[in-house]
């Protein structure tokens, strides 16, 4: 800029320096807005970038629920009971539909222990077996007769007898099941409504047990009255706990808070029961692996094969974790921020983002349109400059991002609009200041012409000249092109070292980084 307003400048009041600084935060305010609209649009209406959160929630939520689980404070409300695979093929002899009598062996171990949990959540269809029909049919009247053939493994008498435990059961603990299959065959579907209305009888709840599935990923559950968490919450829940459960809210989905998966849940296996270790019966002594389905709420579903899992921020969990620590996450809500108050937050983000950016490219135009060849040279590394401190801002923001969800269970998403500013700022930011830039060196060339001009015509004419000499030389043919990017504009600036350093390196980095990718072309 022209001397004399650089002096102005210099001699500026806090104040007005406060103002300028203002002023100049205000005329990057436009672009910070329109940015941060655009992200809220593609993100909340369109889910354009709901595979670049979803990933980012799978690193900040793993990182989230790993610094938490250091926090022993912590008491798991729920207790997740596995069929692990051992027990599947050992027990269960990896047949499906599960085996009726290994089921009631597990599940009346559960009901009738000595510590009946107040709600059980089974993730597992145990609508009657099509196979067994004729044998149902068959069944004697006699109670004692059935449960002489339900003690010899008679399927049949043991699928009864599941179905009364469930029933029996419903004084002290509450049951939900999940909603049977869809089924093709009348018979069949018949069958099920018939026991779905008898369970329903007694008491017992259904809930969908399906789980949306986002790019991969599993990181939230529909918000709706019939899902699996979301019966489980209604059935046993404290009172206290708001969350978006309603039907007014069925169109939306609710986050599943990483840290669950660590502190408020207990896992255990069906190989520690006592059905498949009496030995435990005889230790009472023995109250953490072997007894850590003793918690008020018991979730029991499959803990075996590949079939029911899902990638979620704490790796690959099975369905009935993911369940249970959707209905954890009902009981102590992770959700988004309010959407405004998200807003806000991306504004100013995008305002800082806005604010380096500004002066980033400012710096790198003034200096690629300096007289001086050090500085045009230099210029380059202000691009640099603004790639690592945008990556700088990036991290920052996600660590604050961490510590909220953390300490305060809310969600804000940084990669959204760090992707929108990425994007201004290499291109409208980029246009912007060079135009501003072009402005200011006009004005600096007038006063440079009229300090000229005041010293002479001599003078003056001498400095036009100079001038003139600012604007690159045309080159003319291909091949002088090509040994001037190679080596030649590195000879010419031989004697300002500097110049002729900085020159060199980028050159070296170019041709370093273009001989690494054909190196890989072929390789591969």
């Amino acid at each position: 800029m022209p001397e004399e307003t650089r002096t102005t400048h210099q001699h500026l009041t806090p104040g007005h320096r406060l103002t300028h600084l203002l002023v100049h935060l205000l005329h990057h305010l436009p672009g910070a807005v329109i940015v941060s609209a655009l992200v809220a649009i593609g993100h909340l209406q369109f889910h354009l970038l709901d595979a670049v959160d979803g990933y980012a929630f799978i690193t900040i939520g793993n990182l989230s629920a790993v610094n938490t689980s250091s926090d022993r404070t912590f008491k798991p409300k729920v207790a997740v009971v596995r069929i692990d695979q051992q027990s599947h093929e050992r027990h269960y002899l990896e047949r499906s539909p599960l085996n009726r009598c290994e089921l009631l062996k597990d599940l009346g171990n559960i009901y009738n222990g000595r510590k009946p949990p107040r709600l059980v959540v089974i993730d597992l269809d145990l609508s009657p077996l099509p196979l067994l029909r004729e044998a149902r049919a068959s069944l004697p009247k006699d109670p004692a007769q059935v449960k002489a053939l339900t003690d010899g493994g008679n399927e049949a008498a043991c699928e009864e007898a599941l179905y009364q435990l469930l029933e029996r059961c419903d004084r002290h603990t509450k049951t939900v099941l999940m909603e049977p299959f869809d089924v093709l065959d009348p018979y069949v579907r018949e069958e099920t409504l018939k026991w779905k209305k008898r369970m329903t009888n007694a008491t017992v709840a259904f809930g969908d047990a399906s789980l949306p599935i986002s790019f991969g990923l599993v990181t939230k559950v529909d918000c709706k009255a019939d899902g699996l968490a979301a019966v489980a919450f209604q059935q046993y829940s404290p009172k206290q706990a708001v969350n978006c459960v309603g039907d007014e809210h069925s169109t939306q989905r609710f986050l599943i808070n990483p840290r669950q998966y660590f502190t408020g849940l207990r896992a255990s296996d069906t190989a520690d029961l006592p059905s498949r270790s009496p030995w435990i019966q005889d230790q009472p002594e023995v109250k953490f692996r072997e007894l850590a389905y003793e918690l008020p709420v018991v979730f029991f579903g499959g803990g075996y094969g590949e079939g029911d899992t899902y990638l979620t921020p704490l790796g690959t969990m099975y369905g009935v974790e993911v369940h249970a620590a959707a209905y954890m996450s009902l009981v102590e809500p992770a959700s988004d921020f309010n959407h405004f108050l998200s807003f806000i937050l991306e504004l100013l983000l995008a305002l800082t983002f806005g604010m380096f950016i500004s002066w980033s490219w400012r710096k790198y135009f003034h200096l690629r349109f300096s007289e001086e060849s050090t500085d045009r040279q230099s210029a380059p590394y202000l691009v640099v400059l603004l790639s690592f401190g945008l990556l700088v801002l990036v991290i920052l923001a996600t660590v604050a991002s961490l510590y909220i969800l953390g300490n305060s269970d809310y969600w804000l998403s940084p990669i959204p609009i760090a992707f929108g500013m990425f994007i201004e700022s290499y291109f409208t930011g980029a246009v912007h200041q060079a135009v501003e830039e072009g402005h200011t060196q006009r004005q600096e060339l007038i006063g440079r012409l009229e300090k000229a001009h005041g010293n002479g015509e001599e003078a003056f004419v001498a400095k036009i000249a100079d001038e003139r000499k600012q604007q690159p030389p045309e080159i003319p043919g291909l091949t002088d092109r090509f040994w001037r990017f190679v080596i030649l504009d590195v000879v010419h600036q031989i004697r300002k070292p500097w110049s002729a350093i900085s020159l060199l390196v980028r050159r070296l980095i170019f041709f370093a980084i273009l001989g690494w990718a054909i190196y890989l072309t072929f390789a591969h």
